[in-house]
């Protein structure tokens, strides 16, 4: 990527990181999340920014790269969970009430 396109580039991102963390906020409900899946949509979008012939559009690029990234960690988040056939042992780490031992 050229020297002009880097700049023009942090300059768009200078101006419209605010603007972009709420639409990732309305992606996500944590906070942290949403920074992180920002951070993500930005590091995507770098690599394509010369591809952008139009950079009007840039924030209806970078918001379907978040809906996209988001939508790929749900995606693998959802994987991580397999279905069994019995439900695990729920134990406590307590012990029952009435094995206790009353104070003296």
């Amino acid at each position: 990527m050229a020297q002009g396109e880097v700049l023009e580039f942090e300059e768009y991102v200078r101006t419209r990181q605010d603007a972009l963390l709420r639409s990732a906020r309305r992606l996500v409900p944590d906070p942290v999340d949403a920074q992180d899946l920002l951070q993500t949509a930005l590091a995507r979008t770098y690599g394509r920014w010369e591809t952008i012939e139009d950079k009007r559009l840039a924030d209806a690029y970078l918001r379907r790269v978040m809906i996209n990234t988001r939508t790929e960690w749900w995606r693998a988040r959802k994987l991580e969970e397999v279905p069994t056939e019995q439900l695990p042992d729920a134990r406590s780490t307590t012990p029952p009430s009435s094995t206790r031992t009353a104070p003296c």
